[in-house]
């Protein structure tokens, strides 16, 4: 434990000494909700780092990063298409000293939503599960195929909701669920507090090995450097529910390059 102690401490201190710099930006408020709002038209290259500790009986430590484009396309005056691919790199540690690094399999989806100004925004549509990884340890392997839907609410400085996910995998090996529900309170200049989590589940397996649950509060600030939005954000999150020798906690800093809607 006092491994995992350093290692975060050293994860935050990073952190809060990147915000400290970007004082030499601009905050945009507008742009900070716009960016929260997963059906938003906002282009955006959100690259994730999730580092997980405390993994088996030696407290060995996984990195999962999650590369994931996210580009609007207006289909009509009423409709958008919002499409996002999630693409996993991994090294994850095997017994006791050793590790496996690579691709994991990739997620491609998509999110038909009403372009209608409004407290309430959502959207639904297909995903596919393509595989993708580079080591039979790192994924499954298989195609699937499912369903996405989004929902959230944007009140004043609040913006909160919740993401799906069902996918079934061919030949039945998989078949992943996924809640996300966030939500964030957004302050002056560009900074935000957040409580989000991810409730993973595979039907597949057994009932005592299939959910894996990270949640916990975090921070972040959407500003620009050069004309340049991005958004910078941390979140650390203890497991309160995970598979045998499955880890204890996560630490995430996230970083998302913003293209607004006419910015050239």
């Amino acid at each position: 434990m006092s491994a995992l102690r350093l290692e975060s401490r050293r994860f935050a201190l990073t952190f809060f000494i990147a915000l400290w710099i970007c004082e030499m930006g601009y905050a945009q408020d507008d742009l900070a909700k716009q960016a929260q709002n997963p059906v938003a038209s906002l282009s955006a290259f959100p690259l994730q780092n999730n580092w997980d500790f405390g993994i088996g009986p030696e407290n060995r430590t996984r990195y999962v990063g999650l590369y994931q484009p996210v580009v609007p396309w207006k289909l009509n005056e009423d409709w958008n298409l919002i499409s996002r691919m999630i693409i996993p790199a991994i090294n994850s540690p095997v017994d006791i000293d050793g590790n496996v690094h690579g691709l994991g399999d990739s997620i491609l989806q998509f999110y038909f939503s009403p372009n209608t100004e409004g407290k309430f925004v959502w959207g639904i549509g297909p995903n596919m599960l393509i595989p993708t990884r580079s080591d039979p340890l790192l994924g499954f392997g298989t195609w699937g195929a499912g369903v996405d839907g989004v929902g959230l609410v944007t009140q004043g400085p609040i913006v909160a909701g919740a993401l799906v996910s069902q996918i079934w995998g061919i030949g039945g090996e998989t078949n992943p669920f996924l809640l996300q529900p966030f939500f964030n309170y957004n302050f002056s200049k560009g900074y935000f507090a957040s409580l989000s989590g991810e409730f993973n589940a595979d039907w597949a397996l057994p009932e005592d090995q299939r959910w894996s649950i990270p949640f916990g509060p975090g921070v972040g600030r959407t500003f620009a450097i050069k004309e340049q939005p991005l958004t910078i954000s941390t979140r650390f999150a203890p497991y309160l529910e995970a598979p045998d020798n499955g880890p204890e906690w996560q630490f995430r800093f996230a970083v998302s390059l913003l293209y607004p809607k006419g910015k050239k």
